[in-house]
């Protein structure tokens, strides 16, 4: 329920498309962040039949409102290919008995990083809308009792285009970074379309993001649009130091999720109990976790066509396979240490 008592407002969308930038707000408790993803709850409590607080205001009020509290910086950021797993893992660290605010792929992050995306224009005439990413995550970090809580960011998958943004502003973080085989994300992201599969029609997007024209970007099949994605986001993985860790979806185990939880600073229950049990077999994206977990690697790569194949490798393979390399010499390293 969004009335609890310990309710304060925090920004839950930050928009572009008009003349002048403004701030939606919520009144209500990050601890209630408990579905697959951040939109995910905002509906619901926006939703509730008894009603939810909600106001606008200029960008300046994010300052306002975080000048005077502790500076925070996030515990880890997670950044993804899609399809990788990193549902599941930010599910797990909820569990977390330091009670750590997961936020799971916020829009307000992401159109911080790319006011493109929100106003679908690219004169928009803001400028250094990052600088307010550490109010915004301070801001969470002190918006539940026993503050200031640890924060973790599960960014969208385009968030990898700007690791090095968040990388300069967050220099000690601690940085995960998640992979799986292109062709696996490629039919999974054809199959159910999500992510940077729905920016697909906005060329305007496109072109600031992924440096293609317009025009390019409107003729692209969907098979060579998202293999050229994919392509994309793992050369900015590529260019990570080898202070950001790499897992592969195939190396996300529970143990590897635990040790991931140290590298944050965070202490997780017993991995036996049945809170973490329930999590780990269920299907990330289901909120009521009522649908079982199934390995579909295999399947996935018979489903994939021969058109599939030669894409994803034309365009993603190389990068992908230095940062399986990549994965691996920290693997045996850690072994031999």
């Amino acid at each position: 329920m969004n009335s609890v008592n310990n309710a304060t407002w925090l920004p839950i969308e930050f928009h572009f498309e008009a003349q002048t930038p403004w701030v939606e707000w919520l009144k209500y408790s990050p601890e209630l962040l408990s579905d697959p993803f951040f939109f995910n709850s905002i509906e619901k409590m926006m939703f509730e039949p008894q009603g939810c607080l909600i106001k606008r205001t200029a960008l300046q009020e994010v300052v306002a409102r975080a000048r005077g509290l502790e500076n925070i910086a996030p515990a880890g950021i997670i950044f993804h290919i899609s399809r990788c797993g990193s549902t599941l893992l930010a599910n797990v660290l909820r569990h977390a008995l330091d009670s750590p605010i997961v936020l799971s792929e916020p829009t307000p992050i992401i159109h911080l990083l790319a006011p493109v995306i929100s106003a679908n224009r690219v004169d928009i005439g803001v400028v250094g809308t990052e600088d307010l990413l550490p109010y915004f995550i301070t801001l969470y970090a002190h918006g539940a009792p026993g503050a200031p809580r640890k924060v973790i960011i599960k960014c969208h998958a385009i968030a990898l285009l700007y690791l090095d943004v968040l990388r300069s502003m967050w220099p000690s973080t601690p940085c995960l970074i998640l992979l799986r085989r292109p062709l696996e994300v490629l039919v999974s992201m054809l199959s159910k379309p999500s992510g940077f599969m729905n920016l697909r029609q906005r060329p305007v997007v496109l072109s600031s993001l992924f440096g293609c024209s317009e025009l390019v970007a409107a003729s692209m099949r969907r098979e060579e649009y998202c293999a050229r994605v994919l392509g994309r986001l793992l050369e900015s993985a590529l260019m990570s130091d080898d202070s950001v860790t790499i897992v592969d979806y195939e190396n996300l185990n529970s143990n590897n999720i635990y040790e991931i939880a140290a590298t944050f600073g965070l202490t997780m229950p017993p991995s036996d109990a049945s809170s973490v049990r329930l999590t780990l077999g269920a299907y990330s994206k289901d909120s009521a976790q009522n649908q079982t977990f199934s390995d579909d690697r295999q399947a996935k790569r018979i489903k994939a066509t021969y058109l599939m194949n030669q894409l994803t490798e034309r365009y993603a393979g190389e990068c992908y396979f230095k940062l399986r390399a990549r994965e691996k010499e920290t693997l045996e390293r850690t072994a031999r240490d």
